[in-house]
């Protein structure tokens, strides 16, 4: 664990004294009253992503029209009910209900949980246990605890957190594939900090596209099954790629502080940029990160900024500032680093991460969006008018163009050179 790394620890006593739990149960503990979010899927799909409703806005250069996954509120009894009997839809519950107050060693249970249920918490863990974890493995405080339910085939995407955790698993099973940070930009393709799916990866690992995802091929994890009792340590920045594998399964996800851990270097090009993209973002604007950070990365931005003005005075200043963040974080050395290269065969390794942060990243993401319909056009029905046209205005609709137009009928424009009065010819009868 001090690595950095994935331990399982089989068959621990954190959570022991609470497999018994079941839908029932919670439903009866958990308040009738207090509404929680669930997330909601199409069966054919069965696949839960959290999406951001802060970054999802209408007209933004990440907009997603219409989520795959929605966001329902219900009690907890309403979403056990919707569980056994959905069948054209699925559901998800994942909950915080315990958080940290202060520097509070266990958390406390949220004030709308029935009293039964918090004595539950507070007696059923194992804090004794959790504790003497925190101090061998040097974790800080735990932040808050979450409760995740879902049924058979559930599928979590691969999603990282910039937390450490520890998932403990109290009823049914689950399957982990836990994919390394440094994979984040050779072979992942993680959705960027504006979008909302920030934290996912952009692949669809059940059915990968290689052919846009070349580098995927290579990427390489790590597989695990999850029993009652079992605990698995998920290290910062790890993709997760999660899948229920029984018609009931319960877990609770204990959200660690960093305490006296190092930051493992596999992080470091993930973590940078996460704050590259906020930095250049809040100056230049959602659309421009990508195209700023490659003219960093080539070593080019000289060659689109006006020193000559004040908005290319800051230009220049962010660009150093954020070369010299880069170097830092990634060799340790700002002051002494070599020239900066623009040859690709002669590149320093930091420009060679920045590159790979843009690609096939920082892009608008139209594919979530191709099966989109505008709300009204559902509704539309068709209408059809009654002709009113005798037989002879149909066939020779240019011999009573005035009369059909004055009707709103459409009539093609004639090129005849034969006279015909009413049509090149104006009748010069004067008006009765």
């Amino acid at each position: 664990m001090r690595a950095g790394s994935p331990v399982k620890l089989k068959k621990t006593p954190l959570v022991v004294k609470l497999c018994q739990w079941s839908l029932d149960h919670l439903s009866k503990q958990m308040g009738q009253e207090a509404s929680w979010e669930v997330l909601c899927s199409l069966q054919k799909h069965n696949a839960f992503i959290d999406t951001a409703t802060g970054k999802n806005i209408f007209g933004s250069y990440y907009h997603v029209r219409e989520p795959q996954t929605q966001k329902l509120l219900m009690t907890f009894g309403e979403y056990a009910q919707c569980a056994k009997q959905w069948t054209s839809k699925k559901v998800m519950f994942k909950n915080t209900i315990m958080k940290a107050n202060g520097q509070q060693q266990i958390p406390s249970p949220l004030p709308h949980l029935a009293s039964d249920f918090k004595q539950e918490l507070h007696d059923h863990i194992s804090w004794e246990w959790l504790q003497a974890l925190q101090k061998l493995a040097r974790f800080g405080s735990v932040g808050t605890v979450s409760l995740q339910s879902a049924g058979c085939d559930a599928l979590c995407p691969a999603q990282y957190q910039t937390h450490e955790r520890l998932l403990a698993q109290v009823t049914g099973s689950q399957r982990l594939l836990l994919i390394p940070a440094d994979c984040a930009f050779n072979g992942m393709y993680p959705y960027p900090v504006h979008h909302p799916y920030d934290g996912y990866t952009m692949v669809d690992l059940e059915h990968p596209d290689l052919a846009q995802w070349p580098k995927n091929a290579d990427v390489k994890g790590l597989c695990c099954i999850l029993k009652p009792g079992d605990v698995v340590y998920l290290p910062a920045y790890w993709f997760v790629h999660a899948q229920h594998l029984e018609e009931s399964n319960i877990s609770l996800l204990f959200h660690m502080g960093a305490g006296m851990r190092a930051r493992p270097a596999a992080c470091a090009p993930l973590q940078l940029s996460r704050h590259l993209e906020a930095r250049v973002a809040d100056l230049e604007g959602v659309s421009n990160v990508r195209h700023w950070l490659r003219l960093i990365g080539y070593c080019e931005q000289e060659e689109w900024i006006d020193l000559a003005t004040v908005k290319g005075y800051r230009r220049i200043v962010m660009c150093q500032e954020l070369r010299d963040e880069l170097i830092l974080n990634l060799t340790g050395d700002a002051a002494n680093a070599s020239e900066d290269a623009e040859d690709e065969d002669k590149m320093q390794d930091w420009q060679r991460v920045v590159i790979a942060m843009c690609e096939g990243r920082l892009l608008p993401t139209p594919w979530l969006n191709k099966d989109f319909r505008e709300p009204l056009y559902l509704t539309d029905t068709a209408v059809q008018l009654e002709d009113t046209r005798s037989p002879e205005e149909r066939k020779y609709p240019q011999l009573f163009r005035h009369k059909l137009k004055a009707e709103g009928w459409s009539v093609p424009e004639s090129n005849n050179t034969i006279p015909i009065p009413g049509n090149s010819v104006r009748s010069a009868l004067p008006a009765q």
